[in-house]
């Protein structure tokens, strides 16, 4: 519900601000960009730094680091699960329900979705990655629980999460193009779309 909400109420935005001619673009790829903002958020909401500080305040990581998995690995592992369950039961509903109210465009090619694909492993990879790291703050502060509302806002705001990158003024692209974080979802919608180089995000 929460998903199907989401996209409805992006469509609607984008829809009065096209017609407005406040965003230069089309309603079609913003669409695109909020089926594949949404379905890339699914798969990217990690909880690492939570997990993390729990497990040190009730001393559980002793024996998370004795395991002969790796404990960076063994957290990824427990939050890509919940991950995928929220991704098949909520997001690709929600991407259904985009689909029937409002008009997506597809992969600009073959070779497109086949380099679509990959660029998502790739940006799940980095997203954990950039969480973990700043999880592990976790064994110097009693209390990290801003650390995720930070890291958040952080990805949101230079990885275009809720308003495209394109958007954007200049001085504010500049800055996003040095942050890793709009390989999250940049990269992916060029990919997609047919813009992106495959060296890129690989």
């Amino acid at each position: 519900l929460h998903g199907c909400l989401f996209v409805f109420l992006q469509g609607s935005l984008w829809t009065a601000l096209i017609a407005t001619g406040y965003a230069e673009t089309t309603l079609q790829e913003m669409i695109t960009y909020v089926i594949i903002n949404s379905l890339v958020g699914y798969l990217t909401a990690f909880n690492a730094t939570s997990v993390i500080s729990q497990r040190v305040d009730d001393g559980s990581i002793a024996s998370d680091l004795i395991l002969p998995i790796r404990f960076k690995w063994k957290v990824f592992f427990e939050n890509i699960g919940g991950n995928l369950f929220n991704f098949l039961f909520s997001g690709v509903f929600s991407m259904i329900v985009a689909l029937l109210l409002y008009r997506a465009a597809g992969p600009a090619s073959v070779l497109s979705l086949a380099a679509f694909v990959p660029s998502i492993l790739l940006g799940i990879l980095i997203s954990y990655h950039i969480v973990y790291l700043f999880a592990m703050s976790a064994f110097w502060v009693t209390k990290p629980w801003y650390i995720t509302i930070l890291v958040t806002a952080l990805t949101k705001l230079f990885g275009g999460g809720v308003i495209p990158i394109w958007l954007y003024p200049n001085w504010l692209k500049t800055i996003s193009d040095v942050m890793n974080q709009n390989k999250q979802y940049l990269v992916e919608l060029d990919q997609f779309n047919g813009d992106g180089d495959l060296g890129i995000s690989m």
